[in-house]
C-alpha cells in the first residue's frame, strides 16, 4: 500500500497530470489573450497611422491651393496692368510698346491657363450677363450694338476651369438705352492693340 502510494507521487498520480494540464490551458489561454491585445493595438495604431497621412495630405493639398489661388491672383492682376498700359500706349500712338506690352499681357493669361483658369468667352454682340461681365463704359445703342449688347471687350475675364467660379469679370463697353458714362479721356485715338486673351 505505502508502495503503491509513494509510486503514484513520484509519477505525479491522475490528479497531478491534470493540474499540469490546467495550468498549460491557462498559460496558452494567457497568451492568446495578450496576442489578440497585441493584434488589437496594432490595428488601432494602422488606423490612426491612416487617418494622419490623410489628414497630411489634405493639409498638403490645401496649403498647395492656397499657393496655387495667390498666384492666379497675382498673374490676373499682372494681365490687367499689362492689358491697361498697352491700350495707353496705343492711345499714344505708340505701336511698338502697344504690340510689346499685349503680347506679355498674353503670356500672362497661357501661364493663368497653366494655372487650372480658363478665358471666359466674350464677344462684342454677346448679351450682357452681369455674372462674367463688368461694364468698362455705357454707350448709347446703335445699329450694330442694340441695347444690353457688349460693344467692346476692354479686359478678359476669368473663370476657374472646369467650374463657373469667377476669378474677374471681363470688362466690357455695354450698349444700353438710356444710361451713359464718361468716355475714355482719348476718344478719338486709334484703339490700342488688345492682348489676344
Amino acid at each position: 500500500m505505502t508502495q503503491e502510494h509513494g509510486g503514484s507521487s513520484a509519477t505525479g498520480g491522475p490528479d497531478g497530470g491534470e493540474g499540469e494540464r490546467d495550468a498549460v490551458r491557462m498559460e496558452l489561454q494567457r497568451l492568446r489573450e495578450a496576442v489578440e491585445a497585441v493584434a488589437r493595438s496594432a490595428e488601432r495604431h494602422a488606423r490612426v497611422a491612416e487617418l494622419l497621412h490623410d489628414e497630411n495630405q489634405r493639409l498638403r493639398r490645401g496649403e498647395a491651393e492656397a499657393f496655387f489661388a495667390a498666384a492666379r491672383l497675382g498673374l490676373i492682376r499682372h494681365y490687367d496692368q499689362l492689358n491697361r498700359q498697352a491700350r495707353k500706349a496705343g492711345s499714344r500712338e505708340d505701336t511698338f510698346v502697344a504690340e510689346l506690352l499685349a503680347r506679355f499681357a498674353a503670356d500672362a493669361v497661357d501661364l493663368l491657363e497653366r494655372l487650372g483658369v480658363s478665358r471666359i468667352g466674350t464677344a462684342p454682340g454677346d448679351r450682357f450677363d452681369e455674372e462674367v461681365h463688368q461694364p468698362s463704359t455705357i454707350v448709347p445703342p446703335y445699329e450694330a450694338a442694340p441695347d444690353g449688347t457688349v460693344v467692346e471687350i476692354i479686359g478678359a475675364g476669368f473663370t476657374v476651369a472646369g467650374t463657373s467660379r469667377v476669378l474677374k469679370k471681363a470688362e466690357v463697353v455695354l450698349a444700353r438705352t438710356g444710361e451713359t458714362s464718361p468716355a475714355p479721356a482719348t476718344p478719338n485715338a486709334p484703339a490700342a492693340p488688345t492682348a489676344q486673351v
